[in-house]
């Protein structure tokens, strides 16, 4: 999915397919690893969930940018958006021992 990111959070132009039903997919593996897991390993399952559910807000949010032709909005919320996601990613990496 990290491969993804830049054209999710890449300028606004000509329509971008995003990869919703490949997050799709990935987060209902976090969530079954989730429901399976330990207490002690529900962590990481967990930051799983939320870096998926902040991907799925950036193209939520590029979507709607798109709709409105908010380009120039687009460059300072994307940011924002990615910073999010690579706290979260670091922090899911971190609770998974990389």
């Amino acid at each position: 999915m990290s491969a993804h990111l830049d054209t999710i959070l890449g300028p606004i132009g000509p329509k971008v397919d995003m990869p919703r039903a490949q997050l799709a997919q990935i987060r209902d593996g976090f969530a079954k690893a989730f429901s399976k897991a330990s207490l002690a390993d529900r962590q990481k399952f967990q930051l799983g969930l939320n870096v998926c559910d902040a991907i799925s807000e950036a193209m939520n949010e590029r979507t709607k940018a798109a709709a409105i032709q908010a380009s120039a909005a687009w460059a300072p919320k994307a940011a924002q958006l990615r910073q999010k996601i690579d706290q979260l990613a670091a922090q899911q990496k971190a609770a998974e021992g990389r």
